[in-house]
């Protein structure tokens, strides 16, 4: 399994890191994350749990039996992320590529939000664009006297 979508309410979207890594991820965004940051610790685990027996159609337990760590992370709460991925609104395709503009040739931008090469949301988009961003700066200090 790859990733997962459902209809769940509390924990809509499940993936893995690597098929051959027993790790799975939960995901929630937009209100449903909101609402779920305000959840201590085990009472998020235990709703992804009953979440993961209401989409495997399993009791609790047996999820439960499975768990061998949960962490939690509040990506609206990380001052670096303050809420981590991006998308764009029905006509913003062109919005990633006005967001990767530099500023009089002073101020570059990287972050998935600036990728057009098919990566927004992810960590791979954000490396990608820190590269790209590098290389713009490279390429005008070079030419300068």
């Amino acid at each position: 399994m790859g990733f997962l979508f459902s209809r769940d309410e509390v924990m809509p979207t499940w993936w893995t890191v690597d098929p051959e890594v027993p790790i799975l991820i939960g995901w929630a965004g937009g209100a449903q994350a909101q609402r779920l940051s305000s959840l201590n610790t085990s009472i998020l685990v235990c709703q992804a749990v009953h979440s993961l027996a209401h989409i495997f159609q399993k009791p609790p337990i047996e999820i439960e039996q499975q768990l061998e760590d949960a962490y939690t992370y509040d990506w609206r709460a990380d001052p670096f992320a303050r809420g981590s991925y991006s998308y764009a609104l029905v006509g913003g395709a062109d919005a990633m590529e006005q967001l990767a503009q530099p500023v009089a040739e002073t101020l570059y931008f990287a972050g998935e939000a600036t990728n057009s090469e098919g990566h927004a949301g992810t960590v791979h988009g954000a490396i990608a664009t820190g590269k790209r961003a590098a290389q713009q700066i490279i390429a005008r200090v070079s030419q300068s006297p």
